[in-house]
């Protein structure tokens, strides 16, 4: 009933206080004395008690279980009391250790505290003082043993945080030494550490700061209310200046010794920025001072705060004339101007945008000056102060409209004179004006054509598509093409139609087309065509009866070439004559073109194949275009391939191709190189404009190209009897480019090249 009541008035101490129980582990090879212990101690205090017979049971239920303290006999069996605390300290366990025996020699108790034990306690007598002793030596170790560790972890919690800060912390003691450094700190001021820590703070600083941090810390330690926060240099390592932020608090520590923590913030950074704030402020005042363009600012009251010297130049007035003063009571703008402005002001202030608009200058010579105004609002952080006013002098653009009016009116006598049908249409291609050629070409009338859609009035039904396609490329810029068209009775008419767009004063798109009649030029090349036609069966015979028929052939091809030479000679006023005799003599070339192919597709495998230098026959290829001013790069030195006397028409016919289509060919380069063990790479390239990468594989065909369509077609057929291949490889716009690749070995079995 006595422990059950002990029990009951411990159980209400320990809530009453609200303890926390105590968890204790008892070792004693006695297991009597554990038992009257355990009920003792329950009697004392709040204690959990557990029971081990040896160290080896402890150890077991350790384990197994946390103790806040550790209650142990010296003398046992097995290992003794101190052996014990020996294994526990040698393994890192720190929980507190109270030796609790009946030996009481002083070296038991000096090795005991020097093996780590929290107290030393007697076993023996009056149980209540025995247990009494006992109970509050477990709650003093505990409790010593928590704030150690609480201690510790604040101290691990406070480091922590210091050490992560974005700021660099330091300590200074009162002799300007630093105890301390965090991380940050040490970046900031370019020093490791050790480097840091023991050395005077004054031995990295400026000197020109030293004196301001000194002057402060002084001043802060006689008690002195001065500013914490400051700023001044730090010299890195490196010798680098930067500029640190510093916020200094005066504190002592246990002993009562002054210390400074200090909390830097490197503004380098910052500092810059101001700077650069300060010198795009500078430029701005720089960029309005020498603008071309008249600028003036105008605060929210309508007081005129600044204006710049074109401004003054404009209007004639001096700056006293204008600055300081309302922009309604000035006398550079007329009294609409001044409304006007107002009024855009108003509308910029409820965020309604306002397009640039004209108002009228007034110099001090009492002239009017057109002007165009652009304004935007000034802010300072999110506050309207004013606003910006951009008057641009538009007096030239002014006359510049009046000659655009003169030109318009020019142009309408051009198009009006025009000895050719032409037509204005707008941007949905509606008749909007026709000249006189126009309707006596077509036999419509003004009247009959305008506001009609053009296509409807001229175009055949099976020139639709052609039509639409024309009309989407004259929006792009001039077009050109020979087609058919149809009168207003239905009769059809071979014209040739060009076209380009015009950007109207308004901005918008309209078109021009000329429509000129060229019925008797068809006729004519109708008549060519049909001697081409002939021709073609003469070149057909040639292909049978081999190069004599050639000569003959080339013979009458010159008697025409010089018939029609004479005939020109004699019809020199005939324009239109010679126009067709012209066609008659370009359609002869082509013929002698198409015989000087055959002659050579005739040689094609006929020769037998020997060794030729490629560097000799690039050489004589080009000095064949003299007239061409060509810069030639000749790096195939030391090549020679497996070919005939054609290989210099190859080159030949490449270099013709560079200078017909290349449109700006300046130079041209021949190389090669050995690509691997089994082949060579020949390589032609110019600076021309290239070929598109629609066309690569299109122009090695027979007929293709804009000449007689056999040049590249006869490269591509040599290189096939001397076992090559050829390839376009260039990029559109920055040349073309040929590459011939040659085996080693050709076909035959025989060595293709040598180096």
């Amino acid at each position: 009933m006595v422990e059950s009541a002990v029990e009951s008035s411990s159980k209400l101490v320990v809530g009453l206080t609200e303890k926390i129980m105590i968890r204790v582990l008892h070792v004693d090879d006695d297991a009597g004395f554990l038992k009257v212990a355990q009920q003792c101690l329950r009697m004392q205090e709040a204690f959990e008690v557990e029971t081990a017979l040896s160290v080896e049971e402890a150890m077991a239920k350790m384990k197994k279980k946390t103790f806040d303290v550790i209650v142990s006999d010296y003398q046992m069996p097995e290992k003794s009391g101190l052996e014990f605390l020996k294994e526990l300290r040698g393994s890192g366990n720190n929980v507190p250790f109270i030796l609790f025996t009946g030996k009481g020699r002083e070296e038991v108790v000096i090795k005991a505290l020097n093996l780590g034990a929290d107290q030393y306690l007697n076993k023996f007598g009056a149980p209540e003082t025995v247990y009494g002793e006992l109970a509050h030596g477990i709650r003093k170790s505990v409790e010593v043993r928590k704030a150690e560790t609480a201690l510790q972890e604040s101290e691990e919690r406070f480091r922590s945080i210091v050490e992560n800060s974005h700021d660099g912390i330091l300590m200074i003691d009162n002799k300007f030494m630093i105890t301390y450094t965090n991380d940050e700190a040490s970046h900031i001021i370019g020093y490791s550490k050790e480097e840091m820590v023991g050395h005077s703070f004054m031995k990295f600083l400026s000197e020109e700061s030293k004196n301001l941090v000194k002057d402060r810390y002084l001043r802060r330690q006689k008690g002195e209310r001065v500013t914490s926060t400051y700023e001044f240099k730090v010299v890195r390592k490196d010798g680098q200046k930067r500029d640190v932020e510093i916020k200094a608090t005066v504190m002592r520590d246990s002993r009562g010794m002054m210390q400074t923590v200090a909390q830097l913030l490197d503004i380098t950074e910052r500092k810059k920025a101001e700077e650069a704030v300060k010198e795009s402020e500078q430029k701005l005042r720089g960029v309005i001072a020498t603008s071309p363009d008249g600028v003036a600012w105008i605060d929210t009251t309508g007081k005129i705060t600044l204006v710049n010297r074109k401004l003054l130049e404009v209007t004639g007035f001096s700056k006293k004339d204008i600055v300081g003063k309302n922009f309604m009571d000035v006398e550079a703008l007329t009294q609409e101007s001044k409304e006007r402005i107002m009024e855009n002001f108003r509308k910029r202030i409820e965020g309604i945008d306002t397009p640039p608009y004209e108002v009228e200058l007034i110099t001090k010579n009492e002239e009017i000056v057109p002007a165009e105004l652009s304004a935007s609002l000034i802010y300072e952080g999110d506050k309207i102060v004013g606003t910006q006013a951009i008057l641009r002098d538009i007096t030239e653009r002014k006359r510049a409209e009046e000659m655009l009016s003169e030109s318009q009116d020019k142009f309408e006598r051009m198009f009006m004179g025009n000895p050719e049908a032409a037509v204005y249409v707008d941007s949905s291609f509606h008749v909007l004006d026709v000249n006189p050629r126009f309707e006596s070409l077509f036999g419509y009338s003004l009247d009959e054509v305008k506001g009609k859609y053009i296509k409807d009035l001229v175009v055949p039904e099976d020139k639709m598509e052609e039509a639409a396609m024309l009309d989407k490329e004259s929006r792009k810029g001039y077009v050109y093409r020979d087609t058919v068209r149809k009168r207003k009775d239905g009769t059809l008419i071979s014209v040739s139609i060009s076209a380009a767009p015009i950007i109207t004063k308004a901005g918008s798109i309209s078109s021009v087309a000329i429509y000129k009649d060229i019925s008797q030029l068809k006729s004519a090349e109708k008549a060519v065509r049909e001697m081409m036609m002939k021709l073609a069966e003469v070149n057909e015979k040639l292909h049978v009866v081999g190069r004599l028929t050639r000569h003959d052939v080339r013979n009458k091809l010159s008697l025409v070439t010089a018939n029609v030479y004479l005939a020109k000679q004699r019809l020199t006023g005939d324009n239109e004559t010679l126009q067709y005799l012209s066609d008659i003599e370009s359609a002869v070339c082509q013929t002698v073109r198409i015989l000087d192919f055959a002659g050579i597709y005739e040689k094609l495998g006929m020769e037998e194949l020997g060794w030729v230098h490629v560097e000799k026959s690039v050489e004589e290829a080009a000095t064949l275009f003299p007239e061409l001013n060509l810069k030639v790069a000749n790096d195939c030195s030391g090549l020679t391939v497996l070919a005939d006397s054609l290989l210099r028409q190859l080159f030949y016919n490449l270099i013709h191709n560079s200078s017909t289509h290349g449109e700006k060919v300046s130079q041209i380069r021949v190389y090669y190189k050995e690509v691997g063990k089994d082949q060579l790479k020949l390589v032609y390239e110019d600076d021309g404009v290239g070929i598109p990468d629609a066309e690569k594989d299109k122009i090695f065909r027979e007929g293709y190209g804009r000449g007689t369509g056999y040049g590249l077609y006869l490269v591509r057929k040599m290189c096939e009897v001397y076992s090559w291949t050829i390839r376009e490889t260039g990029k559109p716009g920055e040349g073309a480019r040929f590459t011939i690749t040659i085996p080693k070995m050709n076909e035959s079995g025989k060595e293709s090249y040598r180096i």
